[in-house]
């Protein structure tokens, strides 16, 4: 219940709206199921604040060392000729 009310940003935001106006266009315009499917997915999404159900769109935390400093990564660089 407390995801509901916090961590709200943009994207939510407009997950939330784009439900909204989808779920509209559903009542009033046109009675189509691939137009409520995508608004209530979307209303979901904003509501519990999944914006992938993978995970795998989302930027990976940074890793960290166990004292808590940024664990830094040697990068290689190939020359091109």
């Amino acid at each position: 219940m407390e995801n509901l009310s916090t961590n709200w940003h943009t994207v939510r935001i407009l997950q939330l709206a784009m439900g909204l106006i989808l779920l509209g266009s559903y009542l009033f315009y046109m009675q189509d199921g691939i137009t409520l499917a995508f608004g209530l997915i979307l209303l979901i999404q904003a509501a519990f604040n999944i914006s992938c159900i993978t995970g795998a769109c989302s930027v990976p935390q940074q890793r960290r060392q166990a004292k808590g400093q940024v664990k830094e990564e040697e990068v290689e660089y190939d020359e091109i000729v």
